[in-house]
């Protein structure tokens, strides 16, 4: 099952309160690139290597896949993950990382990418474009800015803004990529989400 057709069959806006989630299958969204290695995980309004999550993986193409939630109808993405393409028996090992989306939604890319392109005179056409690129779905964008650019996806984070931890991911004994949790497996909404039209 792709991506598009998983979410496709959600109904409702949010998870009702007291039914436990069912985790589905990892499936594939896509490719991007990290060229220097610098793989990036975090809020996409503050990218900073202090404000989100970093490992140091061999550059080159990495795959992106997501996990997804059911509450009996309504999904959610649960978990994404990102791995080099080259990474074979992939392993997970947990980190002391999290991440803080205060927005509902995570980006990744490559850290040394970024900064190339948006230091120290683009950080404001950044934010233009961001904000410009930025649906609240699943999205690819590639942003430059005198001759230089970076990828990156950004992904809806599970129930919205939150921090969330982040795990290693290994191959054959060295780093390949990280995954990062939103729900965990069989989460429960204990209470209805408040919106401004009242509980859902």
């Amino acid at each position: 099952m792709t991506v598009e057709e998983y979410f496709s069959q959600s109904v409702g806006d949010f998870p009702k309160p007291n039914i436990a989630g069912v985790s589905g299958p990892w499936m594939p969204l896509g490719s991007m690139n990290v060229p220097y290695g610098k793989l990036w995980a975090g809020d996409p309004w503050i990218v900073t290597e202090e404000d989100g999550a970093v490992v140091t993986i061999k550059p080159g193409i990495c795959h992106i896949e997501l996990q997804g939630m059911d509450f009996e109808g309504h999904r959610r993405i649960s978990r994404m993950r990102v791995y080099h393409e080259s990474a074979t028996d992939l392993q997970i090992k947990p980190t002391e990382m999290t991440v803080n989306i205060d927005v509902g939604e995570l980006g990744v890319s490559d850290m040394v990418a970024i900064a190339q392109a948006i230091e120290p005179d683009h950080y404001e056409e950044f934010m233009e474009d961001l904000d410009a690129a930025s649906s609240g779905g699943l999205e690819y964008v590639e942003f430059a800015y005198a001759g230089k650019s970076f990828e990156m996806i950004l992904i809806p984070a599970g129930l919205g803004d939150g921090a969330y931890d982040v795990f290693e991911l290994t191959s054959q004994n060295k780093v390949v990529g990280m995954e990062i949790e939103f729900l965990p497996a069989d989460f429960v909404l204990d209470e209805p989400i408040q919106t401004l039209g009242g509980s859902e």
